[in-house]
């Protein structure tokens, strides 16, 4: 007999059935303010660094701030990807965007920021490029949460920036943390 708990794998699923549902409850303006307002809060979290603070680890085996935010930035680009790959009615859900690159080690922590600046420009503005009628019932499969389309893709953002904003919030509390 199990503890009756749900696995990690579980609990996950129960995640993306809830960003599915979700999906479905709301149209694009209603998804939009909490998934911009996450991102406004990762951008918040990241405003003031320096690149000292930014480059500091609490640990030789956990990210920087930095790394954090080039992660959050390529996974953010690519979902947007796949949000407009989905809605176009691309069954891989990927759409290659013309001239974009992956946030390499920029050459000051400033471009960095200044580079998820202007993508979550862009991707708070992905319902304005939409067709006029997406194909919702496209779905590619996220690794953990299963298969969303793409507004619960858009969704799902908030997820994953949530996440980083507390990895963020946790290493500029960690001992050691450089004063600005």
């Amino acid at each position: 007999m199990t503890s009756g708990a749900p696995s990690p794998a579980d609990r996950d699923l129960a995640i993306g059935a809830g960003i599915a549902a979700e999906a479905e409850r709301l149209d694009w303006l209603g998804a939009w303010p909490p998934v911009v307002r996450t991102r406004a809060d990762l951008l918040d979290a990241i405003a003031a660094l320096s690149a000292a603070q930014a480059a500091w680890k609490p640990a030789a085996a956990e990210w920087s701030i930095e790394e954090v935010v080039r992660h959050a930035l390529n996974a953010s680009r690519d979902v947007l990807r796949v949000i407009e790959g989905l809605a176009a009615g691309n069954t891989e859900g990927r759409r290659t965007r013309a001239g974009e690159q992956p946030a390499q080690a920029p050459a000051a922590f400033d471009e960095l920021r200044r580079q998820f600046i202007a993508h979550s420009i862009d991707f708070a503005s992905v319902a304005t490029r939409l067709p006029a009628a997406p194909h919702y019932e496209l779905t590619a499969p996220h690794a953990r949460f299963g298969q969303l389309n793409c507004r619960a893709w858009f969704l799902f953002q908030r997820v994953h920036d949530g996440d980083h904003t507390g990895q963020i919030t946790q290493i500029k509390a960690a001992t050691g943390f450089p004063a600005a």
